[in-house]
């Protein structure tokens, strides 16, 4: 795998403190954790959509042959 695109999946999981965009992987983690106690599942999928968003970007970005 390209170091770039370790480095941009690595970015996925940065702490709290982190630029939004960077920090959806985590993100989805709590809203995920928060549904299990609300029962709502609304938040944990419009977080689960931005994870997809960046992965289908990455993957857009570093397509291997």
């Amino acid at each position: 795998m390209p170091h770039n695109m370790a480095q941009h999946g690595m970015t996925q999981h940065d702490h709290a403190s982190a630029a939004p965009a960077k920090q959806s992987a985590s993100q989805f983690a709590l809203e995920a954790q928060n549904a299990s106690v609300s029962g709502d599942l609304r938040p944990a999928l419009a977080a689960l959509a931005k994870v997809n968003q960046n992965c289908v970007a990455c993957h857009a970005a570093y397509k291997l042959k």
